[in-house]
């Protein structure tokens, strides 16, 4: 989730949030964007201003937040 400190202006709307998805392979220590959704109000709240499904595979680097919360995510997989 971003949750931005002011709005960013779209043809759309202003959008204030997003969530984003993401499929992740821990031995390849890889992640797939899957979607992304950005929304009018903060938090993920209000009106859905757009959607977008890149589909597009990150390597993240150490040190890195994508590649801190995939190690979270990996480390503590059931």
């Amino acid at each position: 989730m971003n949750d931005n400190l002011e709005p960013i202006k779209s043809s759309l709307g202003n959008v204030n949030s997003s969530i984003g998805k993401f499929k992740v392979d821990c031995g390849e220590e890889k992640q797939i964007w899957l979607n992304s959704t950005y929304y009018s109000q903060s938090m993920g709240r209000g009106k859905i201003i757009t959607e977008t499904t890149p589909n597009d595979v990150q390597y993240p680097k150490p040190k890195e937040v994508g590649y801190i919360v995939m190690k979270f995510a990996c480390d503590n997989a059931r």
